[in-house]
């Protein structure tokens, strides 16, 4: 059922922004992202990065030559593996994995180049927790109540658009760092620590479809 959801939700968004950007492009794009944390870490604990899922749909208008603005709602992964080093030298360290699923609504600006084919893109990210858990060598845990139910992030990035006749295949590198304090709680708990943030890295493959006079 809620996967149900989140493709319900994605249709007809991408329903909306056919009609809302009619002299611009919509589009879909996936791709992975490369999670972490930073900030405060609790002691004998190191952050390690986490690979995670992004799926999204896209809608963008023109706003002046070459500048676009755009709307690119997605489903993210992110998260991090908090690792407990060994209390001695002979011992192993613990890893835990940190799960954050987030509906995430960026809204970017994108700067294209003269040859219409590179661009440069930033704006900022709001991100809304849907789930959370950590999961130890024990067990799995939800971790959701610890964590605020929104993020907001910075987004800076750098793309090229290949033509495939009518639409575009794009490719895209992007780097979000959060602006908030992702924790939500008084006492660090589940080996998390009362102050930290997210970031990522992520690599985006995806299609769009120019409207209108594009």
């Amino acid at each position: 059922m809620h996967s149900r959801r989140i493709v319900l939700f994605f249709l007809v968004l991408t329903l909306v922004a056919s009609q809302a950007f009619a002299d611009g492009a919509v589009g879909f794009y996936g791709g992975l992202n490369n999670g972490n944390l930073s900030g405060d870490t609790l002691p004998g604990t190191s952050y390690q990065g986490r690979t995670g899922l992004v799926l999204g749909v896209m809608g963008e208008f023109r706003i002046a030559k070459d500048v676009m603005l755009g709307l690119h709602p997605m489903y993210i992964q992110k998260g991090s593996t908090p690792t407990i080093k060994p209390v001695t030298d002979d011992g192993d360290p613990i890893e835990n994995d940190l799960s954050m699923d987030y509906i995430s609504l960026p809204v970017l600006v994108k700067i294209e180049s003269g040859n219409g084919v590179t661009y440069i893109t930033g704006g900022l990210d709001l991100a809304f927790l849907m789930n959370a858990s950590l999961t130890t060598p024990n067990d799995e845990r939800d971790v959701k109540d610890l964590l605020k139910d929104i993020d907001l992030s910075m987004v800076f990035g750098f793309g090229a658009k290949i033509p495939l006749g009518a639409p575009f295949l794009t490719l895209e590198f992007r780097y979000a760092q959060s602006l908030l304090n992702v924790a939500d709680m008084q006492v660090g708990q589940e080996n998390l620590p009362v102050r930290f943030r997210s970031s990522g890295f992520q690599l985006l493959a995806g299609l769009i479809f120019p409207l209108g006079t594009r």
